[in-house]
């Protein structure tokens, strides 16, 4: 007995009932270079008619950006008018490093995760409220992704760091 399964491109597949019950899958592929061809297109950045291939490519991808992000670090960029320091070999509590950039901001490179964003700020409000104590950002405190941390560390100044991340950067309010 035989029953089709949905696939992509032109894959047929079927599952195929041996005797004895034993299954086994038979796939009939009509043409891989039509595959290649569409990745090829795909890679010279053509227009492309949307497939069931495609569409799923573009799923795939998503999927994949939304959980880079939801593990990546929540880092912190503060503005700060003292320095804050963890000495060299050690790690402070819920931070692996702080970052001071040329005009004394600090990038504090947390150990949480952008997935429990909410719960770190609830931690940094009964915790660490001197690592925000100075800061006086009216749109909050800043915050970027751990992937994001070389880029910031580049800039000279909290506004220059804000300017080059862009629309990488939301702001949490403070709740002090």
């Amino acid at each position: 007995m035989s029953q089709p399964i949905p696939a992509l491109a032109r894959d047929t597949v079927r599952m195929t009932t041996l005797p004895g019950g034993q299954g086994d899958t038979v796939r009939d592929t009509e043409a891989p270079e039509d595959v290649k061809v569409l990745f090829a297109k795909i890679g010279a950045g053509k227009r492309v008619d949307r497939t069931v291939l495609v569409e799923q490519l573009e799923r795939m991808l998503g999927l994949v950006r939304a959980t880079n992000t939801a593990f990546d670090d929540v880092v912190l960029l503060v503005r700060r008018r003292t320095p804050l320091e963890i000495a060299p070999g050690h790690r402070a509590p819920d931070a692996y490093a702080v970052h001071t950039l040329p005009d004394g901001s600090a990038l504090v490179h947390t150990t949480w995760t952008m997935q429990d964003k909410d719960d770190f700020f609830r931690v940094l409000d009964l915790n660490h409220r001197d690592w925000i104590e100075d800061h006086d950002d009216v749109r909050g405190i800043a915050v970027l992704r751990g992937s994001q941390l070389e880029v910031a560390r580049a800039a000279t100044s909290y506004e220059d760091a804000l300017y080059v991340l862009g629309a990488d950067v939301t702001f949490v309010p403070s709740r002090r």
